[in-house]
């Protein structure tokens, strides 16, 4: 693992569970509801929720779903939120640890502004869904623009559906099927 990455995942470490919900909770509740009346999630899909932090996601969605997490002490509070359909794998976003094709849907939430290669998460999610499965990533506005970030999915050769861009929302939201 690099220094960058280590440095990011000692940095989620130390923000610890508690702090993290009360920090992101609100806005990334915004996002959630946002990007979930633009993506139809089915009761019998296999979701990722790559990047999930402490399993906020878990409550929107009623799939089977698969979290994964750089940081333990967030999979550790996400373990409080995981329903029975919810396995948490603690690895890499950049390089999943999943057979190609396997999740319906790929969703990542302000997860892709940490990566040392954006381009390389974007073609690992891509990888891991199912063929007509839909990719959901969003990224810091501050981090990128909005041309950046459209321009990263086409270099990426991923077919954009639609760009999310909501005034109170700080992430760019981006929907490829």
């Amino acid at each position: 693992m690099s220094l960058r990455k280590r440095t990011i995942r000692d940095r989620y470490d130390d923000l610890g569970g508690r702090v993290y919900d009360m920090r992101y909770t609100e806005e990334q509740r915004l996002k959630y509801e946002s990007m979930l009346t633009e993506v139809r999630v089915r009761p019998d899909d296999i979701v990722l929720d790559n990047g999930c932090g402490t399993g906020l996601l878990f409550e929107y969605v009623t799939a089977y779903m698969v979290g994964l997490d750089v940081s333990i002490k967030l999979l550790s509070k996400a373990r409080d939120r995981a329903k029975d359909v919810v396995q948490l794998v603690n690895g890499d976003s950049e390089n999943l640890p999943f057979r190609p094709r396997v999740f319906h849907s790929v969703m990542s939430f302000t997860v892709l502004q940490n990566a040392l290669s954006p381009a390389r998460m974007l073609r690992e999610m891509d990888s891991a869904r199912h063929g007509d499965g839909v990719l959901v990533v969003s990224t810091l506005k501050k981090s990128l623009s909005k041309q950046e970030f459209i321009e990263l999915f086409i270099k990426s050769n991923l077919k954009i559906k639609k760009v999310v861009d909501t005034e109170n929302i700080n992430d760019w939201m981006i929907i490829s099927e």
